[in-house]
């Protein structure tokens, strides 16, 4: 009786402790991604989801888990708008190997689990005039996460079901 209820109280030690050490991508990478926008001429505008607002150069750190819409813009020059993606990390799928439900699930949760995909931007205004160049990045983080972990769990579930027979 001691040997399970010892063995029980660590697998309760372990499950709770599990969250604060599960989440390789949160843990590596944080939650939020520094972005790098240069604009030429030097005095363009630079605005990021309507919150950022700079000239020339921006440095912002942007949350991991959403696109963002970055605008760049100056009179007498043609706007242009970018909406970034996001891929995965690789710290993902290193939960894999060490906690895959729950280190999964919380990166995924705080936005860890990405990246920003480009992360740096140089972009050279054209003098004129006209309707805004357009340039979408559509990766997209949540669909690249979810695909290796079905099958991952997929076949984990066929090898504990079909490999003891």
């Amino acid at each position: 009786m001691r040997t399970f209820a010892y063995i029980f109280s660590i697998a309760l030690i372990a499950l709770a402790i599990s969250p604060g050490i599960a989440a390789c991508g949160s843990i590596i990478n944080g939650s939020k991604e520094e972005v790098t926008i240069m604009a030429a001429p030097s005095d363009a505008t630079i605005t990021v989801d309507g919150l950022y607002h700079s000239t020339g150069f921006l440095r912002a750190n942007l949350d991991r888990g959403s696109s963002h819409l970055i605008e760049i813009s100056k009179a007498g020059y043609i706007t242009t708008r970018i909406q970034t993606g996001n891929s995965v990390s690789g710290w993902y799928f290193a939960n894999m190997l060490i906690f895959p439900i729950i280190g999964q699930a919380l990166d995924i949760i705080t936005g860890g689990a990405f990246t920003i995909d480009p992360n740096s931007y140089f972009v050279q205004l054209i003098p004129g005039s006209g309707p805004p160049i357009e340039e979408t990045h559509n990766m997209n983080g949540y669909a690249e996460a979810i695909i290796p972990t079905v099958l991952y769990f997929a076949l984990g579930f066929f090898l504990v079901t079909e490999y003891p027979k």
